[in-house]
């Protein structure tokens, strides 16, 4: 057997063994284990026979425990656009059972390129990055409605310093590529607007926080006994300086907010 034709039986005996396995996943097309299942038979196959390429491969694991699986993976057939096969796919957490549930993809990892939207699906005609692109803008939508907060630092830095000397350590940085070391960078442009800000209170609630794992915001305000109005206050603050998160839960049916500080520590730098 030539390598013609031994190349074209490859593609011919992969290609029947995937659409057999779509007729059986595609019932299941919305749920987690068809965004799992294919990709990785998809994976097994073309691996065999030396017809793929993984271009990316990875789960994000979100601020609030839902999880993002991004797949793509570079095919000798002409039935993926670009010879791309793409799966994006937002996994929304159920805290009840611990399981994950499709919120919504965008992917063709059967060669027709489909949207998936809760219960709903719609056919498209994206490439990867049209399909990206596409998945990126129902990612900030979704996030948007459900108030997800930025995720949380490992590392914070306070720098006190005016605006002008922070305009041009930014020109400076952006022309010569000079990379943030640190998570995230706050600058207050006094002392007195610092201490505004970072009280010894509040400071205190995010040790307490970090340190104790609070279930709640309730249950924060017992720590630190101190009344629920006055620790929501100060939560939504640190929160919106992206020192602080919150984590949506339900418990017997109530909804519940639990605070999440990531941060290790906090370093902070002053001007003379």
């Amino acid at each position: 057997m030539n390598r013609a034709a031994a190349t074209h039986w490859k593609v011919a005996f992969t290609s029947l063994l995937l659409d057999f396995s779509a007729c059986f996943l595609r019932k299941r097309r919305n749920h987690y284990i068809y965004g799992i299942a294919y990709p990785i038979l998809l994976q097994a196959c073309a691996k065999a026979f030396r017809m793929q390429k993984i271009i990316r491969d990875f789960n994000f694991e979100q601020p609030n425990n839902d999880k993002i699986i991004v797949q793509a993976i570079r095919l000798n057939d002409a039935r993926y656009k670009d010879g791309v096969m793409y799966t994006f796919r937002y996994l929304r957490r159920i805290e009840s059972t611990g399981t994950y549930e499709t919120a919504f993809a965008v992917e063709n990892c059967h060669g027709q390129p489909h949207m998936h939207i809760g219960e709903e699906t719609y056919e498209v005609d994206y490439d990867w990055k049209q399909a990206f692109a596409k998945f990126d803008e129902l990612k900030s939508e979704y996030e948007k409605k459900i108030s997800l907060r930025k995720q949380v630092v490992c590392m914070a830095k306070i720098i006190i310093k005016d605006w002008e000397s922070v305009r041009k350590e930014t020109i400076y940085a952006v022309e010569h590529s000079i990379p943030q070391k640190e998570d995230c960078i706050i600058y207050f442009n006094s002392i007195e607007d610092f201490r505004k800000v970072l009280t010894a209170q509040r400071m205190r609630l995010l040790s307490t926080v970090k340190n104790q794992k609070p279930a709640s915001l309730y249950a924060l305000s017992k720590l630190l006994k101190r009344d629920f109005k006055s620790i929501s206050v100060d939560a939504k603050l640190l929160s919106e300086f992206g020192l602080l998160s919150f984590v949506e839960t339900k418990r017997n049916g109530r909804r519940t907010l639990r605070p999440v500080t990531k941060a290790k520590k906090i370093e902070m730098e002053m001007t003379i």
